[in-house]
Formats: C-alpha cells, structure tokens, sequence
C-alpha cells in the first residue's frame, strides 16, 4: 500500500501556497550580469515552476501524513482548516493484539465523543496467504470478500485467554463477557497487503448513550469468512479479540428540544454525525420524520443527510422517532448556525440555546 501516493492523489496546496514558494525561490537567484538567453530563461522558470509544484504538494502530502491515515483521508477529504481545528481527533493508536496465530492492530482511531472510526488491521499467518484466496466473478473481477464474522462490541477490557473457547452461540455469556454497548456498528473492507498477508477494514461505532472516547473499548470477532459463495467460507476460526482506551478529543453538542416547561426531544451533533429523537411527533412514518432534518451553516448553504449509513426508529401511534447518521464528509461546528428537524429549529451556538417551533411543520426533501 502506498500510502503516499495516496496523499498526493488526494490533496492539493492551499490556495496563494505555490506562488508564495515561487517568489521565495526566485528570490534567491542572485542578480548576475549575464548575456540574455531567452531559451536558458524559459528552461530556468519552468525548472522553478516544477520544483514549487513538487513542494507544494510534498508539504501538503506531509501535513496530513503527520495527523490522519491516508484511510481517513480517502473517506472525508479533509480541508487543511478542518486537520488543525480537529487535530485532537486523531490518535495514533497502534494497539497489538496477538490471538494465536493471528495479528490484530489498531492503527489509528478518529472521532469525537459520540462516534469512533477505528482502522483495524488483521494478519494472518503464512499458512493461510491471502493471495491464494483470490476469486474472479462473473464480471471478470478478482476480489477476496473477505469480512469479520460476529463482530461484536463491548465496553469491558479482555484480553485473548478471557474469550478462548467461548461459545458464540451463548448470547447471554457473551454480552455479560463484554459489557454493554448500545448501538450502531458497521464494517468495511479498505485494504489489502499481500506482501505482509494483512487485511485491512474500516470500522465505525456510534452508541446511543455512552461516551465512547475516554472509555475502554473491546472488539470482538468470532471468525473470518469468505462472502463469495453460499454458504460462507471459513477462513480461519477465532475468536480474535483487541481492547484499548481511544481518547480522541473532538467533541459533540447535545441540545434539549423545548417548549415551554415540556422538553420534546433533544439532538447532538459532532463533526462526525447528527443524532436525535423526538418523543412524539404527528408523522406517519420514519422516512417523513427524517426528511424533515437539514442543517444551516454560516455561508448560506443547507445540508441534508443522506440515507445512506442511516439507522433510526418509529413507533406508532405516538410517532416516536430517533436517528443517527454519519455524515460524508467532516463538519466544524462553528460553522453551522442551525439545525431543523421535526418541525424545530435548534439555534446552534455551541451552549444549547433555546429552540423554537420554525414556520413550516414538515420540509419535504427527495433522493
């Protein structure tokens, strides 16, 4: 994996920073009397001019390389501004977990109070080389499809001779194993490195209630299956297990939805993902409820999530609704003035301010 190539494909220097370093490098050329050459001229500019590129985008490249994994970069494009106010989002973990034969790192962890994305690395021994584990599909295409089965989350601290031999199909045991953890989860595949036989998933975990930075953390995995075939294949039997402490330092505001002396809901927001509920509404279903959120930000433009990475509830009759998503791209919170769901506008002003009904009940938006 080329991590730095990554970092070059996806950022550019920021705006003024390559004729700034043009003047500079000009600058110190001495003035030397010389006969005028307009050839040896030219070549000489476009010589600066391709070196001031290259740094550009080196110091670019080696800002970001500095705070975020070429990961995390892919997955949220990050302005410079957004890296140095979330600078304390990012930790740089490198946890270890040996589990048999098997390797399990945590190489970095972003995210804030309420929401935690975890790059986790698996190796597999050499007796099981992924790369003879490659399928071709009906479209030619040549994957491994390889995922964590039973991945599991819990808030208690384990270590690997806790989990061997436990029976994944004892759900009570297991949970009271782990502790409780409240939630969603998801995982992807990012990566693969054949040449150190190591996968690489991107994991994201956001709790209803808990604080999840500054909390210990334990993942959980019963096997590694293959997808490609029904039913799924056995790569390698666990359980794997990996527990740390994140403290990554962006954080979340919660705001109480109110009218009058009746609190109606609340909703938090963080620069990772907006969650709230409302205790009753009059919507018919989930989907009006959650059309009705967008957000305001400071430069005129809206925002509405999308139902993609989407998770939330409904109950009838009194129309209860609650939802959690995980934005695209990063926000910064000073940048959004408010926040419109179900009918109310929340002010946003960093100290939960108050919340009024907004003119219309229901903005109708469609994907």
């Amino acid at each position: 994996m080329n991590r730095y190539q990554e970092q070059l494909d996806a950022f550019e220097p920021s705006e003024g920073f390559q004729g700034r370093l043009s003047e500079n490098v000009i600058s110190y050329i001495p003035n030397m009397k010389k006969i005028y050459h307009p050839r040896a001229t030219l070549r000489t500019l476009m010589l600066i001019i391709l070196i001031t590129i290259a740094l550009a985008i080196t110091a670019s490249a080696a800002y970001i390389a500095l705070n975020w994994d070429p990961i995390f970069v892919k997955r949220f494009f990050p302005t410079e501004k957004q890296t140095a106010q979330l600078d304390n989002a990012a930790q740089n973990d490198s946890i270890i977990s040996k589990c048999g034969d098997v390797t399990l790192k945590v190489r970095q962890t972003l995210g804030d109070d309420k929401t935690l994305y975890i790059i986790l690395d698996i190796t597999l021994p050499e007796s099981v080389p992924l790369s003879d584990l490659i399928v071709t599909d009906a479209s030619g295409e040549k994957n491994l499809n390889i995922i964590p089965f039973n991945f599991l989350v819990g808030s208690n601290v384990l270590t690997y001779d806790d989990v061997k031999g436990i029976n994944f199909e004892d759900h009570k045991a297991v949970n009271d194993l782990l502790g409780s953890f409240e939630g969603s989860c998801s995982c992807s595949e990012e990566a693969v490195d054949y040449s150190t036989n190591t996968l690489t998933y991107l994991l994201c975990c956001s709790p209803q209630t808990m604080t999840v930075s500054g909390k210990p953390l334990t993942i959980l995995i019963d096997k590694l299956v293959q997808t490609s075939e029904q039913p799924f294949k056995t790569i390698l039997e666990g359980p794997f297990l990996i527990s740390w402490t994140p403290t990554c330092g962006a954080v979340s505001r919660t705001y109480e939805i109110k009218e009058g002396s009746y609190i109606r809901g609340s909703v938090t927001i963080s620069p990772f993902t907006l969650k709230g509920e409302l205790y009753k509404t009059d919507f018919a279903n989930f989907d009006e409820m959650f059309h009705s959120i967008s957000l305001s930000f400071r430069n005129g433009e809206t925002y509405m999530p999308e139902h993609e990475g989407c998770g939330g509830s409904y109950s009838s009759p009194s129309g209860a609704c609650s939802f959690d998503t995980q934005f695209t791209k990063i926000l910064l919170l000073d940048d959004v003035v408010s926040i419109h769901m179900g009918g109310y506008t929340i002010e946003c002003r960093g100290d939960g301010s108050p919340v009024t009904p907004c003119q219309a009940r229901f903005i109708s938006v469609w994907y």
